[in-house]
């Protein structure tokens, strides 16, 4: 009995020794992989990772990390970008590689969800339901044209097919920093799905101003909502809807007191602190819309994106940045612009790869910024420096003594612009995979580029009261 005990356990260790060494030594280890969330791109004829370009890509985890609520936020995480922070949402000048614009077109692109925003007035807006950030360093010109010299971000929502269920986020810092935000997602079925939500984000400021009690500078509050729409009537048919609407009421500008660099010093306790008499800020509306339509052929996909945008905002700016009363200015901007963009492109898997596409937008930009001197401005910049001019004038020997006394309480100088702009593009780019010889790509691609800009001004200005003294010694 115990002979035949024995030899049964034998036999178990003998089939169990010979099951494990059968076995891959790989399948014993345990490997976690994340989802993976495939986005579609109406341009581009390879993936990401094989582009000859260098990219990054920053996941939702990513970005929950290291904080990045605004575009602003990938300075610190992002090799070669650099977005500075002007005092205020109106300005986003991005800098790849230092390749930039400080005012006038930007040199780096933004496309949201495949829309591109033209205007960098519009750049900086929350990331409160982003999924993805794709930045592209180096010339992007041949499929996206314009505002690309230095490079690409494209920014990605997340998509209702993919998510479920309803997104509640809330954080809080120090300096009274508070945001709260709330999406919901939602599939009615296998053809219908759609997201909502809106957030609200609250900013105590850093930066005290002494003029005006102490009072925070940089204070800002910002609300608005988002509604994304994907409608999927065939299999080979999309078509993807996007609405959103953001609000700010921002404080900016905290620019402080520095000294003279060349003089007397006549503000020496104000080195270093900021003191402006008035309150400066930036309110802004914006309003974005878009919908991209996608057919798969047989033998090619065919890709319409059409965008709107709005934007409405005021800058007011205390522009003498002192205690004292001179001068400021308020600037306003209306602007609306929708773009068209119609793309060809071959089916995945093939050895050539193309893309031909046609590009449009049409802005209608109106800017009004009136400077308003006040009285004590008439008096210091208008009337002492006309003065002080006769007066070198009037020291010349033989000549008269003139001098000018401005009666206007207040003056305004300004006008308004109207700057519509037209643009519109040809583009063509084939990539042939496996030429001659095995992992061989060669890619080329030609841009036809027209744009059209012009101005028309019209001179606001108050008239100028004054009195005019002359006589001979």
């Amino acid at each position: 009995m115990k002979t035949k005990n024995m030899m049964i356990a034998l036999a178990l260790l003998t089939t169990g020794t010979a099951w494990a060494e059968d076995l891959p030594k790989d399948s014993l280890k345990v490997v976690d992989i994340e989802e993976v969330v495939v986005i579609a791109a109406p341009k581009e004829n390879r993936k990401l990772r094989e582009l000859p370009t260098a990219t990054t890509l920053l996941s939702q985890q990513d970005m929950q990390a290291n904080q990045v609520q605004s575009v602003k936020n990938l300075t610190g995480i992002v090799p070669n970008l650099f977005i500075p922070d002007y005092g205020s949402k109106l300005t986003t000048s991005i800098y790849i590689r230092g390749i930039g614009s400080r005012i006038n077109t930007p040199s780096v692109g933004l496309y949201v969800d495949n829309i591109p925003y033209i205007d960098k007035s519009a750049f900086d807006f929350n990331y409160a339901d982003i999924e993805r950030i794709d930045i592209l360093r180096g010339p992007q010109g041949t499929l996206y044209g314009r505002n690309t010299m230095g490079g690409l971000i494209k920014v990605h929502t997340k998509s209702p097919f993919t998510y479920q269920g309803t997104d509640i986020r809330m954080g809080a810092a120090t300096y009274n920093n508070y945001n709260v935000s709330l999406t919901h997602y939602h599939r009615i079925s296998d053809r219908f799905a759609f997201s909502t939500g809106g957030f609200y984000e609250h900013a105590g400021g850093f930066f005290e101003n002494m003029t005006r009690n102490n009072e925070k500078v940089d204070k800002t509050n910002a609300g608005g909502g988002r509604f994304r729409g994907i409608y999927m009537p065939t299999s080979n048919l999309k078509i993807d809807m996007t609405l959103n609407y953001e609000y700010g009421d921002q404080g900016g500008y905290p620019y402080e007191y520095t000294g003279v660099t060349q003089g007397e010093e006549t503000r020496p306790e104000y080195i270093g602190k900021i003191a402006n008499n008035e309150r400066s800020g930036y309110r802004r509306g914006l309003l974005n819309s878009g919908i991209n339509i996608e057919y798969q052929a047989r033998n090619f996909i065919l890709s319409a994106v059409t965008g709107y945008q709005n934007l409405n905002d005021r800058m007011f700016l205390d522009q003498d940045f002192t205690e004292r009363d001179i001068f400021n200015i308020e600037q306003k901007q209306r602007a609306n612009t929708i773009s068209e963009e119609i793309v060809l492109k071959a089916k995945p898997g093939k050895r050539w790869q193309w893309a031909t596409g046609a590009f449009g937008f049409y802005q209608w930009l109106h800017t009004t910024g009136p400077v308003l001197f006040k009285e004590e401005g008439v008096k210091s910049v208008i009337e002492n420096n006309a003065n002080s001019a006769f007066e070198e004038v009037s020291a010349k020997p033989g000549a008269p003594t003139m001098g000018m006394t401005v009666h206007n309480p207040t003056l305004s100088v300004g006008g308004t612009f109207d700057t519509p702009t037209l643009s519109g593009a040809l583009y063509h780019q084939s990539t042939f995979n496996n030429l001659f010889i095995e992992g061989l790509s060669v890619t080329a691609g030609l841009r036809l580029d027209y744009e059209k800009i012009s101005m028309k001004y019209n001179s606001l200005s108050t008239p100028i009261n004054f009195g005019f003294d002359f006589h001979m010694a």
